[in-house]
Formats: C-alpha cells, sequence, structure tokens
C-alpha cells in the first residue's frame, strides 16, 4: 500500500508543478500573446463575433468554452483557460494510470510534448489528449461504437485532427486485422469506414468552405508557404505526397529541425514506440503535417503543434515495453538494471527539455520562458502591471498593440488586441464579420456565392514594450539567450520598429525597460 501511495504521490506532484508554474507563468507575466493572449481575446469577444472562433482555425467548441468564458469576471477569465487546460492533461494521466498502469503514466507525466502543451499558454489542443485516451481505452474493451463516437469528435477541436479522426478509422481497420471474432471484425471494419468517411469528409468541409468564407482566404491553410510547395489544392496535394516519397525523405533528411523533432518526440521514449508502432497510425497525420511542412513552427518540438502525437506514442510505447523488457531480460537477467535504464530515459529526457524544478534549464538563465524567474512574480512585475491599470484605461473599445512576451488579461479584454507591430507602423486590416454568419455560409456552400469581404483598417491606440524580455516581431523571436537576442538581424529589425513607434506614438510611460506608447489624436 505505501509503494502505490508512493507512486500517486510522483505522479500528483508532477501534475501539480505543472499546474502551479502555469498559474505563475500567468501572474508574472510571462505568458505570451501567441496564443493565450489572442484565445483570450477572442473569447472575450464572442457574445459580438462567433465567427472568431472559425476564421483563423476551425474550433468547434469554441462556442462551449465561450460560454464559460463570458460568464467569468476579467481577472479570472484567463486562469479558467489554464486550469480547464490542466484538468483535461491530468484527467488523462490518472486515466492512463487506472487502465494501463503507472510506468506509462509517468512516462506521459514526464514527457516533454506533454509538458509543452500544458505549460505554455492555452490551446484547444488539449482537448484531445482526453479524447484519445478514452479512445484507446474503449477500443481494449472492446467497445468499438463507443471509440468511433470520440474519434468523431475530434473535427470540433480543430480542422487538422480531422484528419486524426480518420486515421483513428484506419487504427480500427488495423485492429480488425488482428481480431479473430467475426462480430467484433464486422464492428471495427464498419465504425473506422464511419470515421475515415467523417474525418475527410469534415477537413474537406474546412478547407474548402469554412475556413475560406470565415476567414477571407481563397486558398486557406493551402495557401500558407508551409504547404503551398506541394501543391494548390488537395488533390495536388495528395498526388505529390504518394508520387515523390523520395523528395519528401530528403527534404526532412535535410532539415536539422524536423530531425531534432523526431529525436526528441521518439528518443523521449527510448524510441520504444517504434518497437509496436501500430497505435502511432493515429498519429500518422499530425506527423505528416510536420514533416512536410516549410514552416519552422510545425516542426518545433516545443509548440502545442506535437499535442496529437502524445497519447499514440505513449500507447506505443506501453505496447512495445513488454517485447523491450523479454529481450533485454533474455540477454541480461536483471529487472532492476531494466528498470533503471528506462527510468533514467524518462527522467533523463525531461531533465534535458522541459522546464521543471528537477529539469536544467529551469535552473539557468539560458532560455527565459524555461527559466525559474519566469515562475516567480516580481516586485518589477507588479510595478509594470500597475503601470498598464494607469495608463491603458479599462476601454473595450481601445485596442493595443502588445510585444508578445507582454501578455495580460487587462490588455486582451478589449476589441482588438494584437502583437507588436500589428497596427502599430502601419494600419492593420481587421474583418467585419457583419456579412459572414450561418446562412451565408450555406448559400456559398450550394451555389458558390460569396458576398464581398468587408474589413476595416486601424492603428492601435497603445503600444506595450519590455525590453527586458524577449524581443518578438508579431510571432518571430530573436533567439533570446542569456537575457540578449543573439540573432542580430531580428534585434536591429525590432529596434528600428520601436524606434519608428516611438515618432509616431506619445511615451506615457518609460521606466526600467517598460514602454507604453500612446497614439497621437
Amino acid at each position: 500500500m505505501s509503494y502505490e501511495k508512493a507512486r500517486f504521490g510522483v505522479i500528483t506532484v508532477l501534475l501539480l508543478t505543472l499546474f502551479f508554474e502555469a498559474l505563475l507563468r500567468y501572474f508574472s507575466l510571462s505568458t505570451n500573446v501567441f496564443d493565450l493572449g489572442l484565445f483570450s481575446n477572442n473569447l472575450y469577444n464572442s457574445q459580438t463575433e462567433y465567427q472568431r472562433g472559425l476564421s483563423g482555425h476551425a474550433h468547434g467548441f469554441f462556442a462551449l468554452l465561450a460560454l464559460a468564458y463570458i460568464s467569468l469576471p476579467s481577472v479570472i477569465a484567463p486562469l479558467f483557460l489554464i486550469f480547464i487546460q490542466w484538468l483535461t492533461l491530468s484527467t488523462a494521466v490518472f486515466l492512463v494510470w487506472r487502465f494501463w498502469g503507472f510506468l506509462p503514466s509517468l512516462a506521459m507525466a514526464l514527457y516533454y510534448p506533454f509538458w509543452a502543451l500544458g505549460l505554455f499558454d492555452f490551446h484547444f489542443d488539449c482537448l484531445i489528449i482526453l479524447i484519445l485516451v478514452i479512445f484507446f481505452i474503449s477500443c481494449e474493451r472492446q467497445k468499438f461504437w463507443w471509440a468511433a463516437l470520440l474519434a468523431m469528435s475530434l473535427v470540433f477541436v480543430k480542422e487538422p485532427f480531422a484528419l486524426q479522426s480518420a486515421s483513428c478509422g484506419l487504427y480500427l481497420y488495423f485492429l480488425a486485422c488482428r481480431v479473430a471474432n467475426r462480430d467484433y471484425r464486422l464492428q471495427l471494419i464498419s465504425s473506422g469506414t464511419l470515421l475515415v468517411v467523417w474525418g475527410f469528409s469534415w477537413f474537406y468541409i474546412y478547407v474548402h468552405w469554412i475556413l475560406p468564407y470565415f476567414g477571407g482566404s481563397e486558398s486557406g491553410a493551402l495557401g500558407s508557404p508551409a504547404f503551398s510547395w506541394l501543391g494548390s489544392n488537395l488533390v495536388d496535394i495528395f498526388l505529390y505526397i504518394l508520387l515523390h516519397p523520395v523528395s519528401l525523405l530528403q527534404d526532412i533528411i535535410h532539415t536539422p529541425g524536423k530531425i531534432k523533432y523526431l529525436f526528441v518526440v521518439f528518443g523521449s521514449l527510448g524510441f520504444i514506440p517504434f518497437v509496436s508502432p501500430g497505435a502511432l497510425i493515429v498519429a500518422a497525420p499530425i506527423l505528416l503535417i510536420s514533416l512536410v511542412s516549410h514552416l519552422s513552427n510545425h516542426y518545433d518540438y516545443a509548440t502545442h503543434y506535437t499535442a496529437g502525437l502524445i497519447v499514440p506514442a505513449i500507447v506505443a510505447f506501453r505496447d512495445g515495453f513488454s517485447t523491450v523488457r523479454v529481450k533485454f531480460l533474455t540477454a541480461l537477467p536483471c529487472q532492476t538494471v531494466f528498470y533503471v535504464i528506462t527510468l533514467v530515459i524518462l527522467f533523463g529526457s525531461h531533465w534535458a527539455f522541459a522546464s521543471s524544478p528537477i529539469s536544467r534549464l529551469f535552473w539557468s538563465d539560458k532560455v527565459w520562458s524555461y527559466s525559474w524567474q519566469s515562475y516567480l512574480p516580481s516586485a518589477r512585475d507588479l510595478t509594470l502591471k500597475a503601470a498598464m491599470l494607469t495608463h491603458v484605461p479599462v476601454d473595450r473599445n481601445l485596442s493595443v498593440s502588445s510585444q508578445n512576451t507582454v501578455n495580460w488579461g487587462h490588455l486582451a479584454h478589449r476589441n482588438l488586441y494584437l502583437p507588436f507591430p500589428l497596427g502599430v507602423v502601419s494600419p492593420h486590416k481587421v474583418i467585419d464579420f457583419s456579412n459572414r454568419d450561418f446562412a451565408g455560409l450555406w448559400r456559398y456552400i450550394l451555389t458558390g456565392y460569396k458576398p464581398d469581404l468587408l474589413a476595416y483598417e486601424t492603428r492601435v491606440d497603445y503600444v506595450v514594450l519590455d525590453f527586458k524580455r524577449p524581443w518578438f516581431i508579431v510571432d518571430a523571436g530573436c533567439d533570446w539567450l542569456y537575457g540578449a537576442c543573439t540573432n542580430m538581424q531580428k534585434a536591429a529589425e525590432f529596434l528600428d520598429l520601436v524606434a519608428l513607434t516611438r515618432r509616431r506614438y506619445d511615451t506615457v510611460y518609460n521606466s526600467d525597460g517598460f514602454m507604453i506608447l500612446k497614439r497621437r489624436p
């Protein structure tokens, strides 16, 4: 019993550490405009512009979360997002422990992609962790139609996960090849077919109709530099991937960031998922999107884009672990050594990459967002908050452009909240959703008619900058290490933008590297 309590204590401490670090990041002004600030802003405006949940990405659960968000006081609402994300992830970990045992749950609680998702801001992607855990549990308990129903809900998290919904159908086909019971096989094939049709259909609907209609872009995500090199439409992209595997492999090999991405995602689990990779079928679309993309954010292991890989990787780790254990003990019959090596890999990868009190970066000043200083509210943070409350009025009609690393609910809760320098050095184009509704979307699907996009250009009223935090131009940083920019080109560009801003805006506050500027009448 004491051993069981000790294991429970380890998991609980890890998860509580994740929760309190996420909270402290917010209190110490260390969260980002991308994406906690932008989600706070969109949810805050959901009463008047529900279309925001469908313009950049198709977040089907946006409306449900918005109902809770807008009912909370502004000072609490962003913390609610942090709590919901943590609760979802923690529930998933305890379900893994309940059904698959302590080691898979420990691997998940230590897994770096899990920490990157739970610690850095807020993303709807957190929902798929719980959904996929219950999906795999349902499959193992032979509740195949319940599993299919859960997998169908993935399409409402975000449009890329519609492809993952389809890949869940392929996983059910995989299971159908492994069961002897004819009734189970028929259930797996029929439910799998439903998921494949459902997932691909919704992805097509999102890409060809919903995102172009509400987002204003004809090509949607397919027009992004990340994927446009593959083709201009879904058919061209599919054919290129199918017919040019060598070119894709060469692109991966010649992109160091993609190799590092694969090393971190699978090496953190000792590459054990490759021993029994069946569950990775569910991760295939997310892996493919990351590895074919020419946008570095997609294959950056420190972002939320790894969310879709977490659960399939843990399941594959669980499936492959027993095989590796048997082979190891055949060569070296010492079970203690085997488990020590496994724990060294799990804790070692966490120590190397994560941001927690048992990681190397937490006690270092090298990476600002990982350092303990970003989690300990200081007297300076209190001064900055007081300055923003004093010089940036509580008025939703007054817009703000903030450095990506200076995010706070007081800034986000207004009609327009942008990352610097958008809306500062040149007018920013803002979509007017007044002629975009579901009736118009249906007409667009049936007839192809779409009214001209309404938009207006505006400059923000206030600009908030902090020279003691990493410098960002929109979402692009300047490789901030040991408290300074190491990318001189980005640093010079940032300083030029600040100088231009100061010529066009009045400085209303300037102290200890922190500036608030106000647009001139």
